[in-house]
């Protein structure tokens, strides 16, 4: 399972380098991402016990899109909730 959404900014903006970003303020996705977005996310891992855990946000540049797979670039900052 997946959350995401399309982020209009470049991991560049103060803002992202703030880490002071509310996801909550941004809308869902409704269309597929492209190439060159940037989206946010969240995923479910499976901890050392074997229970499930919903993330926080993270971000991530999306390299390439394929029909339904899509490549993703993780970026390394400091995150907002």
């Amino acid at each position: 399972m997946m959350i995401s959404m399309t982020l209009n900014f470049s991991p560049q903006d103060n803002l992202i380098q703030s880490g002071n970003i509310s996801y909550h303020e941004f809308p869902a996705m409704t269309a597929p991402p492209k190439a060159g977005d940037f989206i946010a996310l969240k995923t479910v891992v499976m901890e050392e016990c074997y229970s499930l855990t919903l993330t926080d946000y993270q971000v991530a540049k999306v390299l390439a899109v394929d029909g339904v797979c899509v490549k993703l670039r993780f970026v390394g900052f400091e995150r907002g909730s």
